[in-house]
């Protein structure tokens, strides 16, 4: 039974969600509450498996993913791929969003919605243009803020209309398209590793063997094995913050760390000097495998290679600075063990 306190908890909530939406609204919205509980982008609904092109565009920049095949590339980095399954999830969500609620047709009000269109690098809304192959357009959406509380859902807007509204259902479009990667280049495990090789832009080249993962490396004698410990690891769990293609001002190598698995698998990483203005140099990764190798192996550095060959890469500050400060603490060991 529902008693007097809660009864006029309700209405007063009401009386709140009511006059919250006033604010929000301007002009009468009847004409457009009929359309409460339609799909946000019906064509999109109807037509997901002619889905061709994905463009997100917000204040600080603008990206499109293309279908290529079965899959999804990113086509202004040389048609890098794209998890199909990030893709799709979020074309499912849009085009699951439903109309829930007319709100505000002004725009003086759009800001508070983060509904203000695409205007500077300050703009909060969030663009999602959906086409087929010809161009034919399935889906122009304005994304803003999320609504927490009562009736849940997200702000929207068509791209050319002045209503803005509630809709009902949750979506989250990454404004950074590196987060939409899979990321990872390469993951060997430490205790791997057999062989590893570094040539500097001076010409110093180092080479250091194991012949097994409990033994330590020669050249360092019965020296502190850790500098050389640490190289060990430089390619586990490896991600990337940014890629290009491969073809794109190819610049003077400084550096090359290879490393050289005890199966026989080699990943080469050859680190171009870092033209003036860029935070970072952009690394080149290869793979190949020992003739020796088995099948496995050799399948695995192919694929490796075909995946890695196309594009330059770069690489966290705390990854570069973990490499800057093996290889120091490389350098002091070698000199410091006796010959």
């Amino acid at each position: 039974m529902v008693g007097p306190r809660t009864t006029i908890a309700l209405a007063v909530a009401a009386l709140i969600a009511t006059l919250a939406a006033t604010l929000l609204h301007a002009g009468s919205a009847q004409p457009d509450a009929a359309r409460i509980g339609e799909r946000a982008l019906p064509d999109l609904a109807d037509r997901m498996e002619e889905a061709a092109r994905l463009t997100v565009t917000t204040g600080t920049g603008r990206f499109t993913f293309a279908r290529d095949g079965d899959g999804w590339v990113w086509p202004e980095r040389g048609a890098f791929p794209v998890p199909s399954e990030r893709v799709t999830g979020v074309l499912t969500a849009l085009g699951a969003l439903e109309l829930a609620a007319p709100l505000t047709i002004r725009t003086d009000r759009y800001a508070r919605l983060g509904l203000e269109g695409i205007v500077d690098a300050d703009s909060r809304s969030t663009r999602v243009d959906i086409e087929t192959a010809d161009g034919t357009p399935l889906g122009r959406l304005l994304l803003g803020y999320r609504r927490r509380g009562g009736l849940d859902g997200l702000y929207v807007r068509h791209a050319f209309a002045a209503r803005s509204w509630l809709a009902s259902g949750g979506i989250a479009v990454p404004d950074d398209p590196i987060a939409w990667l899979d990321r990872r280049l390469v993951d060997i495990a430490p205790d791997a590793v057999a062989v590893i090789d570094v040539t500097d832009v001076g010409g110093m080249s180092i080479q250091l063997a194991r012949p097994d993962a409990q033994a330590g490396f020669a050249a360092l004698g019965t020296a502190d094995q850790s500098p050389a410990e640490a190289l060990t690891g430089l390619f586990a769990t490896l991600d990337f913050t940014d890629l290009r293609p491969a073809e794109e001002d190819e610049a003077a190598e400084s550096l090359a760390i290879a490393l050289t698995t005890f199966s026989g698998l080699t990943i080469r990483a050859r680190f171009a000097l870092a033209p003036e203005g860029r935070e970072a140099p952009w690394v080149h990764f290869a793979a190949s495998a020992e003739a020796d190798a088995t099948a496995a192996v050799q399948d695995t550095a192919t694929d490796l290679a075909q995946h890695l060959g196309p594009w330059h890469y770069r690489l966290s500050e705390q990854r570069l600075e973990r490499i800057a400060s093996a290889l120091a603490a490389l350098r002091t060991a070698l000199a410091e063990t006796p010959p």
